[in-house]
This record gives structure tokens, sequence and C-alpha cells, in this order.
């Protein structure tokens, strides 16, 4: 509606601007509803980007889980002395040589590190039922609080999660230097207490043997 002079009359033309006034606060207020975008410190601190961070393919995929498995036995592994606690853990240790070589053989059957995965199979499945008559005659010894490895078995643990290679044999052989380290650290420390004989037969042996063991995967790598 027009007036006579060519304008819209002053009632028509004040509610125009009560509606634009409107509808940019309807605008400014949906604007600051919406979550501002997360900034990158808080998408690589995320979840999603963590578990971003651990191989779920790969060379290292098949040795995960034994690890895990591994980590947890050996950590629940605790007698009464230091003596049963380091057979006890290194039962769980061993087996999990075993079942990581074992998975090797599984993936790489003609791998170049065949015979030692399977000479590692052979040592430890020996050397873990030599512990376990151990820890069956000394069966009084479980159940306890001495643990003087805790921190040698976190240090193992966190090495071998992270050590991998080009293919599931360098990946095997780089853990297992790892994994062996991890036993020469607890043999050494058990050694500072042991009374007990064939802990301390036992415990000198693993030292020597797993001290081999990482010279002759250490060739191979560097071959």
């Amino acid at each position: 509606m027009l007036t006579n002079n060519g304008l819209a009359p002053p009632w028509l033309m004040t509610g125009a601007a009560i509606a634009i006034l409107g509808l940019a606060g309807c605008n400014k207020s949906n604007e600051s509803t919406e979550a501002p975008a997360a900034t990158a410190a808080e998408s690589a601190a995320s979840p999603a980007s963590a578990n971003a961070a651990i191989p779920a393919s790969g060379p290292a995929a098949a040795f995960m889980p034994i690890e895990t498995d591994m980590k947890q036995k050996m950590a629940a592994a605790v007698g009464s002395t230091v003596e049963s606690t380091w057979a006890m853990k290194m039962m769980a240790h061993h087996q999990g040589g075993i079942d990581m070589s074992r998975a090797l053989l599984n993936q790489s059957p003609n791998g170049p590190m065949h015979d030692m995965a399977q000479k590692t199979m052979d040592m430890q499945t020996k050397d873990r039922a030599e512990l376990d008559k151990w820890v069956q005659a000394h069966a009084g010894g479980q159940g306890g609080q001495a643990n003087p490895f805790a921190e040698m078995e976190a240090t193992m643990s966190q090495k071998m999660m992270a050590a991998t290679g080009a293919d599931a044999d360098q990946t095997w052989a780089r853990k297992m230097i790892e994994h062996h380290q991890g036993s020469i650290d607890m043999s050494k420390r058990v050694l500072q207490d042991a009374k007990d004989p064939e802990i301390r037969r036992m415990a000198q042996k693993t030292i020597d043997m797993q001290t081999k063991e990482i010279a002759e995967l250490q060739s191979k790598l560097g071959g």
C-alpha cells in the first residue's frame, strides 16, 4: 500500500524492519549453537587417533595377541619368594616365545628365520618343562607378593610392541631380541637374591643362551 506521496505508510515500514531484525537474530542464534571444529591437537588426542597408531594389519598383527597374552600372564605370576616369582614368570615368558615362533612358521614356513624360530620353539619348550617341574615341587611358593621384576616386564613389553620390520621374519627377529633381553634382565635380577641352587643354575643358563640367541638374531638381521 502506498500513500499519496508514493511512500509506504510508517506502520508498514516498521513491521518490515522488525521482521528483518528477527531474521538476523535467528541466524545469529543458529551460528552460536554449532559445535566448533576440533583443533589438530584435540584430534590427535582423541581415542580414534590413539587407536590408529596400533597396527591392525601388517607384519606385526599376528604377534600382537600373543604379546598381549604373555604380558597379562607374566603380570599375574607372582609368588611368595623371588625364586618362585621368577620361575612362574619365565614359564609365561617362554610360552610367549614358543607361540610367537609358531606364528612365524605358519606365516613364513620357508623364510630366512625358519631355523631360528624352530630352535627357539625347541629350546624354550624344554626350558619351560624344567621350570614347570620346579614350580610343581615348590607349589607353596605361589600366591605371594615378591615381585622385583615389574619394571623389567613393562620395559620388555613396550619394546616388543614397538619392534617391527619389513616382513614377518624381520618383525619376529626384532621382537625376539627384546623378548630375550627381557629374560636376561630378569635372570640377572633373580641371581641377586636367589638361594635355591636350581633357580641359580636355570637363571645363569637363561642368560648364557639368550645372549647367544640375541647375537645370532642380530647377525641374521645385519646380513
